[in-house]
């Protein structure tokens, strides 16, 4: 963890790999950068567009940024410097800070990760192995899948450098709510 005044960030790699009923195997790969400090907490696309959409109504809600606080969620769209606020949100503040919710998990095995201990959970269908860090109240690695191999998922997180926290820059972005973008 490399973090300024309290604010940690770290770099979330995600790997799918999915085997369809066709024999057709689906490898998906992206990037997202956390960003947490206290009661805000940023979750953004790394590589998304930077392209600005032609109306309120094509904006990328798939690709916003996700900014939590204690109050609620809301997606901002950076390229159309947008804030949309969010009624119900997927996520509470503290599961989506923490990348995954550790209640429910009980101890487990897995390969040695540095200042990690493995946390699991299983039923017929499915497995998740968490490697938690408890120094960064986040996981090094969360592995989920299903037991007949369809789906396996593998996610990294790395610590990174702090640079400057993505919510001081938001000034002059304009506030819509989530009814606002349909049609």
């Amino acid at each position: 963890m490399i973090a300024a005044a309290g604010i940690m960030v770290a770099l979330i790699t995600h790997d799918v790999v999915e085997h369809d009923a066709e024999g057709v195997t689906h490898t998906t790969h992206w990037q997202e950068r956390l960003t947490r400090d206290g009661d805000q907490c940023w979750i953004e696309r790394v590589g998304a567009s930077t392209r600005p959409a032609a109306s309120v109504h094509e904006i990328d809600l798939r690709t916003a940024a996700r900014w939590y606080t204690r109050d609620g969620e809301q997606l901002v769209s950076v390229p159309d410097k947008t804030i949309i606020d969010v009624d119900h949100p997927d996520e509470t503040y503290a599961t989506a800070c923490a990348l995954v919710d550790v209640t429910g998990l009980s101890p487990t095995s897995g390969p040695a990760v540095t200042h990690a201990r493995w946390l699991g959970a299983t039923n017929a269908r499915e497995f998740v192995r968490v490697a938690w860090r408890s120094d960064l109240d986040l996981p090094a690695v969360i592995e989920r899948g299903t037991w007949n191999g369809r789906v396996l998922a593998h996610t990294t997180i790395t610590p990174q450098r702090f640079v400057i926290a993505p919510w001081s820059s938001l000034v002059g972005f304009r506030h819509l709510d989530v009814s606002d973008l349909e049609d």
